[in-house]
């Protein structure tokens, strides 16, 4: 999915769920919003638009052609091969130059990758001073190193099956325990009325 489309995409359905949204000439995206007042983000599609002074962009890239083969595949420029759509959806987190801006790539996830985080005890990979961290339920977040400061920048959302459309989630099994209904028993009682026929003497 192209950066832009993915900004247009977000502002609809920000206007759609009543924000006042709009995407500048410039890149980037301006809500309204009666709380907390204007709110303006990075319009490159990057998912922490928000988070201007970010040291990381996180990006969900579509790096396949649209041009399919017979069995439905496409073309992957980084394999040279025709493969599933599913495995064309990547995880990019840039590394963001505090003078300059500029992004570098420091941490690259495919769908196997993300199927091997799963595979390993904590559930995590670092490259580069960053590390992706996946919850069983398909909640991601980020980790940076600490800056000079000693500051360390996190941000965490839900992948939503864009990268985990290769493998099936771990089922999550939720235990409660049972309310067990007393069926209520209903008495019927016949009574029976003897009437006393008496005769009084007259």
């Amino acid at each position: 999915m192209s950066r832009k489309l993915f900004s247009l995409i977000l502002i609809g359905l920000l206007v759609v769920a009543g924000i006042p949204a709009a995407l500048a000439q410039d890149g980037t995206i301006t809500i309204d919003t009666e709380d907390a007042g204007t709110i303006v983000g990075i319009g490159d599609g990057r998912l922490n638009a928000f988070d201007q002074a970010a040291p990381v962009a996180i990006y969900y890239t579509n790096e396949c052609s649209e041009a399919t083969n017979d069995l439905g595949q496409r073309f992957q420029p980084t394999t040279a091969q025709f493969v599933d759509a599913n495995a064309c959806t990547r995880l990019d987190i840039l590394s963001i130059d505090p003078v300059t801006g500029n992004g570098s790539l420091a941490l690259q996830a495919y769908p196997e990758d993300i199927a091997d985080i799963f595979a390993t005890d904590d559930h995590n990979i670092s490259e580069n001073g960053v590390t992706l961290n996946v919850r069983e339920d398909g909640q991601f977040w980020i980790e940076t190193a600490p800056n000079f400061e000693g500051k360390v920048y996190t941000f965490a959302w839900f992948d939503e099956g864009r990268t985990l459309q290769q493998m099936a989630l771990p089922e999550i099994t939720v235990t409660t325990e049972a309310v067990v209904a007393t069926p209520a028993v209903t008495a019927t009682v016949e009574a029976s009325a003897t009437e006393d026929a008496s005769t009084g003497d007259q």
